[in-house]
């Protein structure tokens, strides 16, 4: 398989069967109305994940700057239609407090946000910045304009999991579950001594202010099944449904292209399926639909090696069977997707970090266009899924058009708009190790 583009600002990143049926899908070109609502600057640069609106409208996400190891900000709608959205910076980690978040934020209905940092922290890892990294909680200023974060966990190594990587998940009962890329299972051969990753649960404390507790779930140990889980866990019925990059035992891909997992409560794991490389490999977390089918995305593999779109649909009891729906070919229609949303239609959402104009962000190898923001359609009956480009990124190639490039995935709006973040692009001046002004990232808002 092809290699992994490795732009990365924080470098952390160590990237590497059931009936398959083929549904060979057709491409079309969407016409669709994209605008960039905030240009990051120096200060506050490159947002290495997604967004997450609070109840009144505000955007929260992770962004890095020239100094220091993180932050997080918060974007605010425009009190007038057309007027500017307001950036503000809400949160600075230090290193001991958390370092480098790479994932999603979730919000709860008091407004509190929650998420993971991949270093920081007090643990035993050094592994870019000293610690094993943090679960933690920002709550809302009550007096003044500060936030105040709580360290709900701060990983130690080695058994606890180490490095997280992938946004949180809530159950009704309040408690906090993800996953650590590394950690767990240390005699593992897959990683070279660090760990093959863990799914943990984290329970609050039955006293107001205490301590949560963690809990390893489930520990990875290679091979069959499965090594560093990454992308969005999906919780129904008591089952957490997540994905591996690595592992499962599939000879096309170096180090094993992948599982699909369901983890219980109890701590109960099942593969539900093993990647074979033609219907995917390196898969990045999974989302559902409201008839109990699983949806996800592979960052390689497919007809074209550049990643695929598929659904996990239950057979029989426990059994699971995967459709490959699309192939992206890694020219106009996009390559390497990231995870996806789905609307209540069944269609589902997305964007691919590379592919789209093969002319633009060609400075960073091996990168061949800045990507897409993309839709797949869900078919009447028996008929095939259609993927249409919603938006193809100039990543700033052109000083025309200022557009952000390398998007990572989309969020629905109150107005039915879609918003995302952009790792580069825009009109701020940032350089990339090659002396390139690339940007320094964007929001957008893009129309269905």
């Amino acid at each position: 398989m092809k290699p992994r583009p490795s732009f990365r600002v924080s470098g952390s990143r160590m990237l590497a069967t059931l009936v398959v049926t083929l549904v060979f899908a057709v491409h079309a070109v969407a016409a669709a109305s994209e605008r960039v609502v905030y240009d990051f600057q120096p200060s506050n640069q490159y947002p290495p994940t997604g967004l997450v609106f609070d109840q009144a409208g505000n955007l929260y996400g992770p962004a890095y700057s020239s100094t220091g190891v993180g932050n997080i900000y918060r974007l605010s709608p425009p009190a007038h239609r057309g007027g500017k959205w307001t950036k503000a910076t809400i949160f600075t980690f230090n290193g001991t407090n958390g370092a480098l978040p790479q994932a999603s934020l979730i919000v709860d209905a008091k407004g509190n946000l929650f998420g993971v940092t991949f270093d920081g922290g007090t643990g035993n890892c050094n592994f870019n910045i000293p610690g094993c990294g943090v679960v933690f909680e920002l709550s809302p200023p009550r007096h003044g304009k500060t936030w105040t974060e709580t360290i709900l966990y701060d990983f130690q190594a080695p058994k606890d999991g180490t490095h997280p990587q992938s946004p949180l998940v809530f159950d009704a009962a309040g408690n906090l579950y993800g996953s650590t890329i590394y950690g767990g299972d240390m005699s593992c051969a897959a990683e070279n001594g660090v760990g093959c990753g863990v799914v943990f649960e984290l329970s609050p404390s039955k006293t107001p202010g205490g301590a949560w507790t963690e809990k390893v779930l489930h520990a990875f140990h290679g091979g069959l099944d499965g090594v560093v889980p990454e992308g969005p866990l999906f919780f129904r019925d008591g089952m957490l449904y997540g994905t591996t990059l690595q592992g499962g035992g599939g000879t096309h891909c170096q180090a094993g292209c992948g599982i699909a997992f369901a983890v219980d409560r109890t701590g109960q794991e099942k593969v539900i399926h093993r990647f074979a490389g033609k219907d995917g490999g390196g898969p990045v977390g999974l989302t559902g639909d409201r008839a109990g089918n699983l949806f996800g995305v592979t960052d390689e593999g497919g007809q074209f090696e550049w990643g695929t779109i598929f659904e996990l649909k239950r057979s029989s009891g426990s059994n699971w069977t995967e459709t490959l729906l699309y192939s992206f070919s890694g020219g106009r229609d996009g390559g390497n997707p990231t995870a996806m949303i789905s609307d209540d239609s069944g269609n589902l959402y997305g964007t691919t970090y590379t592919g789209g104009n093969p002319k633009d962000c060609g400075w960073e190898p091996p990168y061949m266009g800045c990507g897409v923001a993309f839709k797949l359609t869900a078919p009447n009956g028996p008929s095939t899924w259609t993927e249409s480009v919603l938006h193809t990124f100039t990543g700033s190639t052109a000083p025309q058009d200022p557009d952000g490039g390398i998007p990572w995935g989309v969020i629905f709006g109150k107005t039915g708009l879609l918003y995302g973040a952009t790792m580069i692009g825009g009109t701020g001046q940032c350089y990339t190790s090659m002396g390139i002004n690339g940007g320094c990232g964007t929001v957008f808002v893009l129309a269905p």
